[in-house]
């Protein structure tokens, strides 16, 4: 409905990470509008203002060929902001003189956001649209534009990853458009898998489809592999090595605050803020959540992290289990033994497993606990309980 309404408003703003379905939620959109739609799909190679601004001059005259663009694409030379600003001037004139509705879309704004003639231009652009003329632009990150104005004005649309999730009765909808249906089981663990993320969703549907069954465990694990090999190139690829080695150490644990991540990591706290502000800055699939005493915490969504995790066995033994090792001295220095015994277990560390039970079974024991000693005392491997009658 958000991008129904995309006449009515100046502008809309898609903002969403690597696969959510911008692209395809606008494009549907542009298949049954009216209007003449221009089609922008930027990169990184599109940063040279020139560039930019010839590729939207085209785009406009290839939308609408009666439409009299004041400047030839091949002449934008435009050295400043004051020269983009005379040239778009003369354009919004024309695009206002006939009363035609028109719309631009920019497909990946993020990858010019940092192009300073770029933004200015984009800037003034909204700022004096006619009526007529409307933006849609589609982002991995919040748009860096100056938009308060325009959202108070109640001039500016925004569909967020939430809007775009698909829903259980989407993702079975999916999966039947390939013959396959799901059951009540498997449907609640694609969406626990997935959180209604499209491009998982499509790479889990195609390993079911591949001949071996709509079974969608198996089917995960299966495309284990596709969905890293999709993370990293279309999300992870260009990070900075600082950066993605901190994602990686990171995933040793579900969930982590500045302090835990400092911990574990070996960084200053402000520079995890920094890190995780550029994480969250960058769409890169983190999530914050509930805050505690210990600040805000934050996650990775289920299938990144699946795919960090493979990156961290990757690492040397050694790298791994001192992360591994760090996290577990937070827990147990707080009282998150739960999480501690879970680091032990991973690790193998039956001794280390041992130590947590024998030093807090009587409390857990006196406050009515005792399952929860129990559940610990069952990882530890048979034999090693036999040669430990105390335990």
């Amino acid at each position: 409905r958000i991008l129904e309404g995309a006449p009515a408003r100046p502008l809309t703003c898609v903002v969403a990470p690597a696969g959510f379905g911008k692209t395809t939620a606008v494009a549907q959109w542009a298949a049954v509008c009216d209007k003449a739609i221009a089609w922008c799909s930027l990169d990184e190679d599109d940063t040279d203002p020139l560039r930019f601004w010839a590729m939207a001059a085209s785009a406009l005259e290839e939308a609408d060929s009666a439409l009299d663009i004041p400047f030839s694409p091949q002449d934008v030379n435009w050295a400043d902001a004051g020269e983009v600003h005379d040239a778009l001037a003369r354009l919004l004139k024309v695009l206002a003189a006939d009363g035609a509705d028109r719309a631009l879309v920019l497909e990946d704004v993020h990858a010019v956001h940092d192009a300073p003639l770029i933004s200015d231009g984009l800037a003034y652009l909204l700022r004096n649209l006619p009526p007529t003329f409307h933006v849609v632009m589609t982002s991995r990150v919040p748009v860096r534009l100056p938009l308060a104005k325009l959202r108070m004005a109640g001039g500016l649309g925004e569909l967020s990853q939430d809007d775009l999730r698909l829903t259980p009765d989407e993702q079975r909808m999916l999966f039947a458009r390939a013959g396959l249906a799901l059951g009540d089981d498997d449907a609640a663990r694609l969406d626990e898998a997935t959180q209604g993320w499209a491009a998982g969703c499509r790479l889990v549907e195609l390993c079911c489809a591949d001949g071996s069954g709509a079974e969608v465990a198996s089917a995960l694990a299966r495309a284990g592999d596709d969905v890293s090999a999709y993370l990293f190139e279309e999300v992870l690829g260009s990070l900075d090595a600082p950066l993605l080695d901190f994602m990686v150490k990171t995933s040793t644990v579900d969930s982590f605050s500045v302090d835990l991540a400092a911990a574990i990591t070996g960084l200053e706290p402000f520079q995890v803020r920094e890190r995780v502000e550029g994480l969250i800055s960058q769409g890169l699939f983190v999530q914050r959540i509930a805050g505690t005493d210990d600040g805000d915490w934050y996650r990775y969504h289920k299938m990144l992290l699946d795919a960090l995790r493979a990156n961290l066995r990757r690492l040397p033994d050694a790298d791994s289990r001192a992360c591994a090792l760090a996290a577990r001295q937070w827990y147990l220095d707080r009282g998150f033994d739960d999480a501690a015994v879970g680091l032990s277990f991973w690790m193998r560390d039956w001794d280390a497993l041992s130590d947590i039970i024998v030093s807090r079974w009587k409390a857990l024991y006196m406050n009515d606990e005792q399952a929860t000693v129990l559940r610990w005392a069952l990882l530890l491997p048979r034999d090693y309980l036999r040669e430990r009658p105390f335990l």
